[in-house]
């Protein structure tokens, strides 16, 4: 294990989310200037691209993705006649993926760094730890029927959202650490009101069923925490966007850090940086 009391310093255990999950770039961002020690990071699906990219020291060209990620862009990544089961194949995302973090082995990042995906014979999470980061988060971001599955190690992997979107079990076996989860999911009020759930007068199917989805997600979420507790959770504000808004990277990295700055003197103080 890394990390130790007498070091100091975090664990981040970063949500699954879509794009939602720019919002840890923000917050990522805050906890680098403002010295927060980060002594290792876990992340599923889109948590896993923050968490590979943070690990690699490439959190500043992800962020650059993210923000240059406008609807056409979006688009492109839909190669809608992908091998292996899904409506997109990932061959884009895999190519974009690649030129930011290259060959690089999850067990060869500049931080302990691990990436949760989900085992469809056991149907358990798959926490991995080594071998290529590329391939790894491939596994992590595979939404089934979207993405298509990844064949790593003898195991079909799928998107780790689905079991665990929360990852504080996996991240908590990094270090010897207090635990920060970010979570994206959390924030269904606001949803709420964005989809008009509330107005029953309305036609609200279209919203009722992306409204179902967000909260079978954010009860998950809520019930992985429940079971592995983090030492604090932070839950950006992301009710008003949708989790297919790729193209809003700048108002999500924005939310991502007002929470993080509200965060910081607990942060601080689990870090003993205070």
């Amino acid at each position: 294990m890394s990390g130790s009391p007498r070091q100091g310093g975090v664990v981040l255990a970063l949500s699954g989310g879509a794009a939602l999950g720019w919002a840890h770039l923000g917050v990522l961002e805050v906890f680098a200037r403002a010295g927060v020690r980060v002594v290792a990071v876990a992340g599923t699906s889109m948590g896993a691209i923050a968490a590979a990219g943070f690990a690699s020291g490439r959190l500043q060209a992800v962020t650059q993705l993210a923000l240059s990620t406008k609807r056409l862009r979006v688009a492109r990544h839909l190669d809608l006649f992908g091998r292996g089961g899904g409506l997109i194949g990932g061959a884009v995302i895999e190519r974009t993926l690649t030129a930011e973090l290259g060959a690089a082995r999850l067990e060869a990042l500049g931080l302990p760094c691990a990436v949760v995906a989900v085992d469809v014979a056991s149907g358990e999470p798959a926490v991995l730890r080594n071998g290529p980061a590329v391939e790894a988060v491939m596994a992590s971001i595979a939404i089934p029927g979207v993405i298509a599955p990844v064949r790593l190690g003898g195991r079909l992997l799928i998107d780790g959202g689905v079991a665990d979107p929360v990852p504080v079990r996996a991240a908590r076996a990094l270090a010897t650490r207090p635990v920060v989860a970010v979570n994206v999911l959390a924030d269904w009020p606001s949803r709420a009101r964005h989809l008009g759930l509330a107005d029953q007068r309305a036609d609200r199917s279209l919203a009722q069923m992306t409204g179902g989805i967000a909260l079978l997600m954010r009860h998950l979420a809520a019930t992985r925490l429940a079971i592995d507790a983090p030492d604090l959770v932070i839950e950006p504000a992301t009710g008003r966007f949708s989790p297919a808004a790729f193209h809003r990277a700048d108002e999500l990295i924005a939310a991502g850090r007002d929470a993080a700055l509200a965060a910081l003197p607990k942060v601080h103080a689990l870090a003993g940086t205070s």
